[in-house]
């Protein structure tokens, strides 16, 4: 979808999100910082909790659990879904669960802060789309490679209705 044709429509019905995981999930869904701890032991999550505050006072959210972080389908500068290796999953939000979510921009020169509802989704399509040529992954100390992208912050279970297994079950 074209960001013209969504500012003219005012609707999110033909957005595709995108979550990646390297696990075989029937629902997608926030982990508590403990499940983190134990599936990601590579992970800083003690960082993650501290950026996650803010999200917090934007949303309800448990104090124990995190956030589900996916994409838009065409805003994101991430590797095809066939290259990477594990599941790529695709849902759809409803406009009542789009006024609960977080859309930002990830970049180093053109992010934009997490922000709440349907206001944020379109601030950072109409961001992304109008600095999408300047945007290019970036290497960022204990996350590795960073591709820029519209992030969504999701503070509740979705459930996937398409997806891309993984590699070796391609």
């Amino acid at each position: 979808m074209r960001y013209a044709d969504l500012c003219e429509t005012k609707t999110v019905s033909a957005l595709w999100f995108r979550h990646e995981s390297p696990l075989d999930l029937s629902i997608l869904r926030p982990l508590t910082y403990d499940e983190l701890r134990d599936t990601r032991p590579d992970y800083d999550v003690d960082a993650r909790m501290e950026t996650e505050l803010a999200y917090r006072k934007l949303v309800s959210q448990k104090a124990d659990t995190s956030f589900l972080y996916a994409t838009i389908a065409g805003f994101n500068k991430m590797e095809d879904p066939e290259s990477y290796p594990g599941f790529t999953y695709y849902f759809q939000l409803t406009n009542e669960q789009i006024e609960r979510c977080l859309f930002g921009i990830v970049d180093k020169e053109q992010a934009l802060e997490p922000q709440l509802g349907s206001k944020a989704l379109h601030l950072a399509i109409g961001l992304w789309t109008s600095k999408e040529d300047q945007m290019v992954a970036y290497e960022e100390p204990g996350l590795g490679l960073v591709d820029p992208r519209v992030e969504v912050i999701i503070p509740f279970e979705v459930q996937p209705t398409r997806y891309v297994p993984q590699q070796e079950d391609r």
